[in-house]
């Protein structure tokens, strides 16, 4: 979890802006076919997210932002 100042924001108020997250890998495989159906080119593409937490807003003198 982590918190950032938000000067629109009253003392005590909190708002979610981003939700934690696992991480994920994926593979996307693409296939390039000509108008008869004979393939011309095939790749594929991967990529790795990393986990991540949650992040939400508070106002600028919130304790939170302290740690």
């Amino acid at each position: 979890i982590s918190y950032e100042a938000n000067a629109d924001l009253q003392p005590g108020e909190i708002v979610q802006v981003d939700y934690a997250a696992e991480g994920a890998d994926v593979t996307i495989q693409r296939i390039i076919r000509d108008a008869a159906g004979n393939i011309l080119k095939e790749d594929s593409i991967y990529t790795h997210y990393l986990p991540w937490g949650a992040i939400y807003q508070v106002a600028p003198d919130d304790i939170r932002l302290a740690g």
